[in-house]
C-alpha cells in the first residue's frame, strides 16, 4: 500500500517535473540571468516566510483529521491565517527592496501568495490517503503554467517572472478547496468562530515545528550565501543548478509526507518501517541516476548556457549530493513521529550550528578563491552542508534512541 500511494504521488509529480524542465527552459530563454537569480531568491525568502506562517502545521492538520479531531485542526486553520497577516507587512518590504524593476506590483502579489496559501487545505487529500486525486490536481496546474510561459516565448511575451508563482499558488489552492467540499464537510461557522492554538500545541509539536523551519532554510541559506559572494549573472547560473537538485528535494518532501501519514496510521509498524527503509533506497537508487543522466541537457538545452565547461564540475558534485538528501529525511521522519518527549534544545542547538557554519565560513573562506573558482567552492560548501546535517540528526536520533 506505501508502495502504490507513493508512485501515484511521484508519478504525478515526475510528470510536473517533466514539464517543470520545459517551464525552466522558458524562463531562461525570457528573462536574463539577474532577473531569474533574484527572482529563485525571492522564493527562497518565501518559502521561508511560509515556514514561519505554517507553525510546523502540515503534519499536526494530517495527525488530527486522521483522529477526527476538528476543534484542534480549524485552530490551526485560523492561527496559521493569523500568522500570516501580522508577517505580510514584513515580506511586503523584502519584496519591495529585493525587486528593482515593477516592485510594487511584484511585493503586492508575492504578499497575496503567502496569505493565499495560509488556507491550504490539501492535507485533507493526504489524510484521507487521496494520492492519486493530489497528483491530478498539482499535475494539472503545472501544465497550465507550461502552457502560459511556452505561449509566452511563442508570441514573443515577457510577462511578469512573478506570474510563475501568481498562477500554481491561486489555481491550486481554488481547485484543492472545491475538491474537497465534495470529499467532506468544512463547518465555517466553527472555524470562523474557533480559538487560536494554545501554547500546548507549541510544545507538543515543537520538533515538527523546528524541523519544518529548518528545511526551509537549508534551501534557502544556499542561494543567501551565493548572493553575497558572486555576480548578479552568476547568481542565475547557480540559482538554476540549486533549483535541479530541488528536484530531488521536491520529492522527498513529498516522501516525507506520506511516511508521516502511513507511520501515524499504522504506529510504526515493523512492516511499515522495513517498507519504508526499502523505499528509501529505491529512491535514492533511481533520483541520483536520472540527476546524473539529465544533467548535460539540463545545463546546455534548459538553462540554455552557449558554455558549460566551467559549471559541470560543480553541477555533479551538487548532483550527487542527492545521494545523502533520502537518508536524512528518513531520520527526520523517525524523529517527527517518535511517541516520546524529545528536548528541542539539541535540534535547536544543530539548527543553528550546521547554518553558522555553513554561512559564516562560506562568506570568509570565499574571499580566497577566484571568480572562476567559485562555483567550485559553493558546490563543495553545499555538499559539506549535506554531509554535516546527515551527521547531526543521526547524532540526534541516536542520543534518544529513536529507532
Amino acid at each position: 500500500m506505501l508502495i502504490k500511494a507513493t508512485a501515484y504521488q511521484l508519478g504525478g509529480a515526475s510528470i510536473s517535473k517533466l514539464l517543470g524542465f520545459f517551464i525552466t527552459a522558458f524562463l531562461y530563454r525570457l528573462y536574463t540571468l539577474d532577473e531569474i537569480g533574484k527572482y529563485y531568491l525571492l522564493v527562497n525568502v518565501l518559502g521561508i516566510f511560509i515556514a514561519l506562517q505554517q507553525i510546523g502545521s502540515e503534519k499536526p492538520l494530517i495527525n488530527y483529521n486522521i483522529k477526527k479531531n476538528k476543534k484542534e485542526e480549524y485552530a490551526i486553520i485560523k492561527t496559521k491565517f493569523l500568522v500570516s497577516l501580522v508577517l505580510s507587512p514584513i515580506f511586503f518590504l523584502i519584496c519591495f527592496n529585493l525587486f528593482e524593476s515593477a516592485n510594487l506590483f511584484v511585493a503586492s502579489s508575492m504578499s497575496l501568495i503567502f496569505i493565499i496559501n495560509s488556507m491550504n487545505f490539501d492535507y485533507i487529500l493526504i489524510a484521507k490517503n487521496k494520492f492519486l486525486q493530489h497528483s491530478l490536481i498539482t499535475t494539472f496546474v503545472q501544465f497550465i503554467v507550461f502552457l502560459f510561459f511556452g505561449l509566452s516565448l511563442y508570441f514573443d511575451l515577457k510577462p511578469n517572472i512573478i506570474f510563475h508563482q501568481i498562477i500554481p499558488t491561486s489555481m491550486l489552492q481554488v481547485i484543492f478547496f472545491i475538491v474537497i467540499l465534495s470529499i467532506i464537510k468544512i463547518n465555517f461557522k466553527k472555524l470562523f468562530f474557533s480559538k487560536i492554538v494554545s501554547i500546548d500545541y507549541f510544545r507538543n509539536n515543537q520538533i515538527i515545528i523546528l524541523n519544518y523551519i529548518f528545511i526551509a532554510l537549508i534551501t534557502g541559506v544556499d542561494l543567501f550565501l551565493a548572493k553575497n559572494i558572486l555576480n548578479e549573472n552568476q547568481l542565475g547560473i547557480i540559482a538554476g543548478l540549486y533549483q535541479y537538485n530541488l528536484i530531488s528535494f521536491g520529492f522527498l518532501i513529498i516522501v516525507s509526507k506520506i511516511l508521516y501519514s502511513y507511520a501515524i496510521n499504522t504506529s510504526n509498524s515493523k512492516r511499515f518501517k522495513s517498507s519504508s527503509k526499502f523505499l528509501i533506497r529505491l529512491y535514492t537508487f533511481i533520483s541520483v541516476l536520472g540527476l546524473v543522466i539529465l544533467l548535460y541537457p539540463y545545463l546546455k538545452y534548459i538553462m540554455n548556457l552557449e558554455e558549460i565547461n566551467f559549471i559541470i564540475i560543480p553541477g555533479i558534485i551538487i548532483t550527487f549530493t542527492s545521494i545523502l538528501m533520502p537518508t536524512f529525511f528518513l531520520e527526520i521522519n523517525k524523529v517527527e513521529t517518535c511517541d516520546r518527549k524529545l528536548s528541542f534544545k539539541p535540534l535547536l542547538t544543530f539548527i543553528i550550528s550546521i547554518l553558522l557554519i555553513y554561512y559564516c565560513g562560506g562568506s570568509f573562506f570565499a574571499n580566497t578563491f577566484s571568480d572562476t573558482a567559485l562555483y567550485h567552492f559553493l558546490s563543495f560548501m553545499f555538499l559539506l552542508k549535506w554531509i554535516l546535517l546527515n551527521l547531526g540528526i543521526n547524532y540526534i536520533r541516536k542520543k534518544y534512541n529513536i529507532n
